[in-house]
């Protein structure tokens, strides 16, 4: 194939990336090219109205740098700004935040929300930094990523 590239696995859910994840499998994998939107589980067949996850790719990445893994990734997305989008996405507004437990049945004060978030946002400080750390390129279109591919192939062929 292109790029001397013999065999490759393809996932169309945050699922299922997981799970390779989980069985160990992607530490046989060189490097993964990331949709940011994907699904969130397998779309079944006569699911017209399911819109992928807006946020499935990063919350991949978050999972990917959670588990101290540092496979090279390359980003293939037509959103502007990859940092942008993952920035906002590991650092919302507390309102936003907040908002993931109002259908909890458990209350707490809100200063268990307020510490939780900080303690958080702290975690994900970290996050970010490994994730930008194994995070090799953002293509927004087939042409960028087959160059940051080649790019990528060609600097480890020669070290």
């Amino acid at each position: 194939g292109k790029h001397e590239i013999t065999e490759y696995v393809h996932v169309n859910n945050y699922m299922e990336a997981c799970n390779l994840l989980r069985k160990g499998l992607l530490d046989e994998i060189d490097f993964i090219i990331l949709d940011i939107q994907f699904y969130e589980t397998r779309p079944l067949l006569d699911s017209r109205g399911v819109m992928p996850d807006q946020h499935a790719g990063y919350k991949f990445l978050l999972r990917l740098a959670s588990a101290d893994k540092t496979i090279p990734i390359f980003v293939f997305s037509s959103v502007d700004s990859f940092e942008e989008g993952y920035k906002e996405f590991l650092f919302p507004p507390f309102s936003e935040y907040r908002m993931k437990f109002v259908s909890s049945p458990i209350f707490y004060r809100e200063s268990y929300y307020s510490n939780r978030y900080t303690e958080e946002m702290k975690a994900n400080e970290e996050i970010q930094k490994k994730t930008l750390g194994f995070v090799r390129g953002h293509a927004h279109n087939q042409y960028e990523l087959e160059t940051l591919i080649k790019q990528y192939l060609d600097s480890n062929n020669h070290n």
